[in-house]
Order: structure tokens, then sequence, then C-alpha cells
């Protein structure tokens, strides 16, 4: 409150500056890491808004560290993350308990936990993870091959595939950014042509014939159906062929009443999560004595700056001006005499 009205009493800012010297420094910091139990999607009411898309990491807490005051320490903790979209969601889930792309060797999972100056407590989560994709995985065809398989009868035309229920698998196919697996297509643009059932396969092991491309110099890819909206929140390592990445920023909480978990299972891979709290308080760079000290030769730099910008003050201009309408007033006892 002082260095506002110092502010408005004074022409420059710094008096003000002097003292409004706080700074927002860090306390303390703790890192902490726990493994992952199982991971799966929120259900209900847990995560609070069921409109969003919602990842739940059961943590063990057994650990000494800020997330076993949470909860029941011997309890698994549940950790929320909410990230852009469903799709991102679901890539996430599959990635860490099933690999269907190809092996993670990147899992890199890290909560920040933020106690502001102010009382307010922030939650931000990092997910990073990466692999090589599986052989055979995503074929490319040539032209021969992609006219045997369009003249087979284990082939299902496109409007077929949309009446059976694949409207999903078939737009995010079309979504894909397939520079993933063609780094020199100038687009990455695919167009999903059929589908195709091996011989003795269910409903389910359904692949997609895709073109990338234009249609004279474009490339034909044969991919499972059920990995193509995963797909969509994959990006390619650069400079390294034949490598996927996922990252995403995610908000994170804490439930106060755990809720059930869809989708449940262990990760694929021993899992740690990161969990980073930090502590920030506000501090004085200068002490109040040496404050008051200053204070009069930050006003006099203050002044001084004002009329080197300003010029010096007309101290005429400051007195009103005289009414040539009012003459001098004479005594009426002089005008009898």
């Amino acid at each position: 409150m002082l260095a506002g009205l110092l502010a408005l009493a004074l022409p420059g800012c710094l008096t003000s500056a002097l003292w409004s010297d706080d700074t927002t420094n860090v306390a303390a910091i703790q890192r902490t890491e726990f493994l992952v139990a199982a991971v799966g999607t929120c259900s209900g009411q847990a995560a609070g808004d069921a409109a969003d898309p919602c990842v739940v990491l059961c943590v063990d807490a057994r650990e000494n560290g800020p997330a076993s005051t949470l909860n029941n320490p011997l309890a698994p903790v549940q950790l929320l993350l909410f990230p852009s979209d469903a799709p991102t969601r679901d890539a996430i889930v599959a990635l860490l308990t099933e690999e269907p792309v190809g092996p993670l060797d990147r899992r890199v999972l890290v909560v920040h936990w933020t106690y502001t100056s102010f009382g307010d407590v922030f939650a931000t989560a990092e997910v990073d993870l990466g692999g090589e994709m599986a052989p055979g995985l995503l074929q490319r065809l040539d032209g021969s091959a992609v006219a045997a398989l369009l003249a087979s009868p284990r082939t299902v035309p496109r409007a077929r595939l949309l009446d059976e229920g694949n409207t999903a698998q078939v737009e995010a196919a079309e979504r894909v950014d397939w520079r993933l697996v063609l780094p020199f297509d100038p687009e990455g643009r695919g167009e999903v042509l059929a589908g195709v059932r091996d011989d003795g396969a269910s409903d389910g092991d359904l692949d997609l014939l895709v073109r990338v491309g234009d249609r004279d110099r474009g490339h034909v890819v044969r991919v499972p159906a059920k990995v193509t909206p995963m797909l969509c929140s994959l990006r390619r390592e650069s400079l390294l062929y034949d490598r996927y990445r996922l990252r995403a920023r995610c908000r994170a909480a804490v439930p106060f009443s755990p809720g059930p978990v869809a989708n449940t299972a262990p990760p694929k891979q021993a899992t740690t999560l990161a969990l980073t709290t930090t502590v920030e308080a506000k501090e004085k760079r200068i002490t109040l004595p040496v404050k008051v000290l200053l204070t009069p030769f930050a006003a006099t730099a203050d002044v001084l700056l004002w009329l080197l910008r300003h010029g010096p003050v007309d101290i005429q201009a400051l007195h009103p001006p005289e009414n040539p309408n009012v003459g001098i007033i004479q005594s009426s006892k002089a005008g009898k005499r």
C-alpha cells in the first residue's frame, strides 16, 4: 500500500520500485518416485467432471513422500491426469498397458505440485512416451499388391465399413499424419480405400488400406484398424525412422474419495511416476531500515528524472490570470473629499 501511495505522489518509479521489491523464491522442493500399480480411465463422477477425458494412475504410496499424506499410506493413491482430448487419453492408457504400436523404451511420467505464496495450489503433469514401431505393423504395398487385395473377396468396401460400425477407425485413419511412416510425403494426408479381413479373423481383426498422398504418386499402407485412433496422437521422432513419440501436458488432481476406474490394467513394463512438490514463498530483497535510508535519494532521483523529461516548471503559469474588467476599487470617502 505504501508503494502505491508513493507511486501516486511521485512522478517517477524509483521509489515505488524500492518499496515493491518482493520476489517469489522456491522455499522447498522435494522429488519422490512411486511405482504405478495400474492405469485406467475414470468412470462416473470420480474426476469431478465426467465430460473431461481422464487418465487414472493408481500408485503405491507406501514410500515416504508428499503423496503418502494424501490418503491412507497403505492404500493405493489415485492421481488423475486430464489430457486435452479423449484420443490422447486412450493412447496413453493403451501404450502403457498394451503397447500395441511397439515396445516402449521411454516412459516419463512427472507430476508437478506447486504451492504458491498466495496459498494457491497448481498441479500439472508431463507425459512423454516413446518407442520403436513393431516390425510389420504398418506395411507399404506396391501397385500389384494393392490391386490383388482390392479384388479379393476378403476386402470390405469403404461404404460397408462405415455401415458395420467402423466409422471411428476410418475417420481416425484419415486424420492421421502419415508422415509418421512416410516422412518425405509433403502432406501426409490419407484416404481409406477399403478394409481387409484375413481368413478366420474375428470382426475386430480388421486392416485398413490407406492411400497416402495423391492418386498418381501416392503410397498405400496397410494398418490395423484398431490402432488408427491411437496414431492420431503420435508423432515421429525427429531424425529417427520408425520411431514414435507421444508428448502431452495435462492437468492433475487427487480425488478426495477415489472412485471406480474403468479399463484398468497394470503397466506392461515397470513404470514409475515422479512427484515433484515445490513450495514458493515471498521474500524481501532489501530490509526495512535500508529502505527508509534510501527513500530520500530515490525521491530526489524521481524528481530530477521528471524535470529532465518535462523541463522546469513555469511558476508564472501557476498564478491565476487577472480579470481586465475589474479595475481598482476606490474608497467612497476619498470621492467625497
